[in-house]
């Protein structure tokens, strides 16, 4: 009698499989700290984003650094200056960015800053729909500073 292999290769497949499965369900958000110190930074002491060359003329932002960059110089900027507010569509490709990598914070203050611009523009639903995503994102990532915020409004 021969035995064949394929039950065992069609076990070891699907424990592969579920274990892959589970990863990805499973992933976490994580802590940027290098993020977190240049946010502490810019909420002290946002002139001194402001005093650094400004490397975020970019036509289309397309990678983290890039969106990165964009997002703590329109937070410093908007920190300064109430009257600023960033072009929406870059705000979005930011978000996405952030949200493809798992970028959590980043993703949450370039929110923050979306709804305000939608608020400038008197564009509600937008604004709502941005305060409601950085709700459940806040939720998800069981961000405790983001969820205070969000029981208070």
């Amino acid at each position: 009698m021969i035995r064949t292999r394929k039950p065992f290769a069609l076990l070891h497949t699907g424990l592969i499989l579920l274990l892959f499965a589970l990863y990805a369900c499973g992933k976490t958000y994580q802590d940027d700290t290098a993020f977190n110190d240049k946010i502490t930074l810019l909420e002290n002491h946002p002139e001194a984003i402001l005093a650094q060359p400004d490397s975020t003329d970019f036509s289309r932002i397309t990678t983290e650094k890039e969106a990165t960059a964009f997002l703590l110089r329109s937070l410093a900027r908007h920190y300064t200056s109430r009257d600023f507010y960033p072009e929406k569509e870059k705000l979005q490709e930011c978000i996405r960015i952030f949200r493809s990598r798992n970028k959590v914070q980043q993703e949450l203050e370039a929110l923050f800053l979306l709804a305000e611009t939608c608020k400038k523009e008197n564009n509600t639903a937008e604004e709502i729909a941005a305060i409601e995503q950085g709700m459940k994102l806040a939720e998800l990532a069981d961000d405790p500073v983001w969820k205070s915020i969000s029981t208070i409004t």
